[in-house]
């Protein structure tokens, strides 16, 4: 019998599935057997699979799609290792993981659960720690997941047949509500080292919550705030289901509407003895203060007795924070514009990431396209004869008429204008005389000497769009794409991406180079 169990499910995952496979096998603990399960995918997915020879790899198939949580619990049954440990098809654990957590697993008999630290890599990068001990991680839970799924191992003993499953009604949130229950048999643990990369999707940034997703939260959250005598009613309880789905409007009613929702919940708590109080009070208040830092410093003042916190200390630490902030981003801001020859550049972009190089030095706009994005193909002919583009007026059109209507309906407003036959696209503007004075103001700074170029495609770019701005005798042109077009800078991450790209493309192309280079 191996002493690792890895389960791994796996649904059209042909674009990174041999990575994830890798890391498996190049574990520095080879006592494991490695349970790939295909839940039908339509693509290349069981080929791949099958073209693995290790004898540690043990492939089966669904017969039909059975989705996330049923696929999990096939894998438990089958899973014969005295610990159990979850994998992705799209992530990469580093090659210690295993040792590493069955040693943590091996002298710690009562934890049933261990979670570790991951890399985020993709369409984010960054790292992310969670809370270490039991006592913390069940606080955690309140909130949200206190694991990165594929980076758990669990103790066999504990889950499969009989004992703990993933449940089929969860299906969106299957591991969130699996370790809602666990905390509530056994303790759950993680270690504070990082030892996955965990890749996130385009759609997983951008994506709001579905209406499935919204119910199913709401079902733990009832079933959470019951064991500890809440009535899972009320506005309170509407403002934490707002917080904890992400859609608190932060406001000074609702602020002190959540500070009494949580001073309930602490004063059940003292009766179920759920959690520690110490450290339930801490979590509530660092909720509080970070929607209390949202609100003018008048306003988090007036009410922060209401919420429970010292209004005389949080004032002190909200200035020097406030301060220390100030003085950071300035000595950033400072330190790179030394390094800077050129600082007199304009820059004509497709949408946001000018406006995000100007910030980042600290320089004023030289460019009118600025908290805007304009779409591929008119991005390309405004490129062509900039010049006299900048010469014409804007005029405003109904939202309504735009072009891009049809994808943008259901989101708020804002104002949208033609220049000659190009539509430009003012989502951070409030008004359409506001988007006029600044695209005015700052065409007239616009260095004709020192021209930057720059398109991604994300922004309803074809590859012929591409190809075309690539063509262009304009100098100094920059493109980030998904499709693959000489001169462009390959980006597979861009594809159906609509948040902040700059995480994405910065470590990809070096901008002061460019820039030092006019």
């Amino acid at each position: 019998m191996p002493k690792v169990s890895v389960v791994m499910p796996a649904y059209n995952a042909e674009k990174y599935i041999g990575e994830a496979i890798d890391s498996i096998l190049n574990q520095t603990f080879e006592d494991f057997e490695f349970i790939i399960i295909d839940d039908c995918s339509s693509d290349r997915t069981a080929e791949i699979i099958k073209s693995y020879t290790d004898k540690r790899i043990r492939f089966y198939q669904n017969e039909h799609n059975m989705g996330v949580a049923a696929t999990l619990n096939r894998g438990l049954d089958l899973a014969t290792g005295e610990y159990i440990a979850r994998m992705d098809s799209d992530d990469i654990s580093l090659p210690e993981r295993f040792e590493k957590q069955v040693q943590y697993m091996s002298i710690n008999p009562n934890t049933a659960v261990l979670g570790a630290a991951i890399e985020l890599f993709g369409a984010q990068s960054g790292k992310r720690y969670f809370s270490t001990d039991y006592e913390h991680l069940k606080v955690d839970l309140l909130f949200g997941n206190c694991f990165a799924h594929p980076a758990v191992m669990m103790r066999a003993s504990c889950f499969g047949k009989g004992k703990l499953q993933y449940d089929n009604m969860f299906n969106k949130m299957e591991d969130f509500d699996m370790w809602v229950r666990t905390a509530e048999l056994y303790e759950i643990a993680s270690l504070p080292i990082i030892l996955l990369k965990y890749r996130i999707h385009p759609e997983q940034v951008t994506q709001k919550p579905s209406e499935v997703n919204l119910t199913q939260l709401r079902m733990l959250k009832e079933r959470q705030m019951k064991l500890i005598g809440v009535a899972p009613n009320g506005t309170g309880f509407e403002s934490y289901i707002s917080y904890c789905n992400g859609y608190f409007d932060i406001n000074v009613n609702n602020v002190i509407e959540l500070a009494s929702f949580f001073a309930l919940v602490r004063k059940k708590n003292r009766i179920a003895a759920k959690y520690v109080e110490k450290i339930l009070k801490n979590s509530f208040d660092a909720v509080i203060k970070r929607l209390l830092s949202k609100l003018s410093l008048a306003s988090a003042l007036r009410i922060a007795a209401q919420c429970g916190i010292n209004p005389v200390v949080y004032g002190i630490e909200r200035l020097e924070r406030g301060v220390l902030v100030r003085i950071g981003s300035g000595t950033r801001k400072k330190l790179l514009k030394q390094n800077l020859k050129n600082k007199d550049f304009t820059i004509i972009s497709n949408n946001c990431w000018g406006g995000a190089i100007y910030q980042k030095y600290g320089l004023e706009y030289r460019s009118p396209t600025v908290g805007l994005y304009i779409l591929g193909h008119d991005f390309v002919k405004l490129c062509s004869d900039w010049e006299r583009y900048m010469k014409l007026q804007l005029e405003f059109i109904p939202w309504e008429s735009a072009s891009y209507y049809h994808a943008l309906k259901d989101k708020e407003k804002y104002p949208v204008a033609k220049l000659g036959d190009i539509e430009i696209y003012f989502m951070h503007y409030r008004s359409e005389q506001e988007a006029a004075e600044k695209w005015y103001r700052r065409a007239k700074r616009i260095n004709p000497e020192k021209m930057i170029f720059k398109l991604s495609q994300r922004e309803g770019c074809s590859k012929e769009d591409i190809e075309a701005f690539m063509a262009l005798p304009q100098n100094n042109k920059v493109c980030f794409a998904y499709d693959r077009v000489d001169g462009a800078i390959f980006v597979p991450e861009l594809e159906g991406f609509a948040g902040d790209e700059s995480p994405i493309i910065e470590t990809l192309f070096d901008e002061l180079q460019l820039i030092n280079s006019m």
